[in-house]
């Protein structure tokens, strides 16, 4: 079994360079998956997830919505994702609102 970390590296190198949509989708989904099989993990995807929600491709964003409800802690998740609730990009708004209601839950 290969090491989480480097994996991770390479799925952010992949999102830094490549060009193929459905390639920095792959990426994205694999740092989501890589941290949420350990929650422990999320201190280290900090910074992965600002770049994430940075993207310029709307389905990494919204991976990157999806990736913040296994690294933040949950007094900070609501918050984070309300502020989601204006992004430009109705996939995003709409991630974001089915994260805020799953809390509900």
């Amino acid at each position: 079994m290969a090491d989480w970390r480097a994996e991770r590296d390479r799925a952010l190198l992949a999102l830094e360079r490549e060009k193929e949509p459905a390639l920095r989708v792959e990426a994205a989904e694999l740092l989501f998956h890589l941290a949420a099989e350990d929650t422990s993990r999320g201190p280290e995807f900090s910074a992965v997830l600002s770049r994430l929600l940075e993207d310029r491709q709307v389905a990494v964003r919204r991976l990157g919505v999806g990736l913040a409800t296994v690294v933040l802690s949950t007094e900070e998740l609501p918050g984070f994702l309300a502020a989601r609730l204006s992004d430009s990009e109705s996939l995003v708004r709409l991630e974001a609102a089915g994260r805020l209601a799953d809390l509900g839950r």
